[in-house]
């Protein structure tokens, strides 16, 4: 509610200068005809600062989305859904037959993309390291499957049984598993999820608005349409 009241008043106060200067009017008689249109249009007027809010949010989302960031989908979708997970969450893993559906129910007009965010164990982020080095070879997905799908196993035995079965570069597999580029990713990911007001996992930004835990499907479907008919009018 505060953020909308913010925008209106900066678009208020952007649309009463404007006015004035190109009608030679006072600034009281110009903001007396701008609350009197708010007041008569008012359903229009927080219709355009929900769609700008929305935008707002997306694209502060959507910065988190960067080069070395794993994606499925559209690479410039209408909005995104920024996932935050943890390899040793069980609530993490039960999601992940939710996130398939998704990502291939909404993957034309959506940019899904994977924050680790390793919050529980050691593991938890040695997983990470190894499902970013497995990107590095353009086989996350493929990976982050097998991890989910052995998440009791998770561990060192674990990610080279993976690698292979996926068919990764061994040598290069091993070698980018030690490299601290991708530790430091990690890291920061995580923090990426925290000041996005994640306190545990999983954690979602759909369409840049916090989404937290492992919800019904239906839920993220209604979530989903809610932000791309959001985009739709604007």
């Amino acid at each position: 509610m505060f953020k909308k009241l913010f925008a209106l008043m900066v678009i208020t106060a952007a649309f009463t200068a404007q006015i004035a200067a190109a009608k030679d009017l006072s600034e009281a008689r110009v903001r007396e005809i701008v609350e009197q249109y708010i007041k008569e249009n008012g359903g229009v007027v927080a219709a355009s600062v929900d769609t700008y809010l929305a935008e707002e949010r997306n694209a502060r989302a959507a910065a988190l989305v960067k080069p070395e960031t794993p994606v499925f989908g559209a690479k410039n979708g209408q909005i995104s859904v920024i996932e935050f997970s943890d390899y040793r969450c069980g609530f993490c893993r039960r999601v992940q037959e939710t996130m398939t559906k998704l990502r291939d129910e909404y993957g034309e007009r959506v940019t899904f993309a994977f924050k680790a965010m390793p919050i529980l164990s050691q593991e938890s982020e040695d997983a990470a390291v190894a499902a970013l080095a497995a990107h590095r070879q353009g086989k996350f997905w493929e990976f982050d499957e097998g991890l989910w799908e052995n998440q009791s196993r998770l561990g060192s035995d674990l990610f080279l049984e993976i690698a292979k079965k996926i068919g990764l570069d061994m040598k290069r597999f091993e070698r980018d598993l030690k490299d601290p580029t991708l530790l430091a990713q990690v890291a920061t990911d995580r923090q990426e999820g925290q000041n996005f007001g994640a306190e545990g996992t999983p954690f979602f930004l759909i369409n840049g608005e916090a989404f937290g835990g492992a919800q019904p499907y239906e839920n993220f479907v209604r979530a989903i349409d809610a932000a791309l008919a959001s985009t739709d009018k604007g």
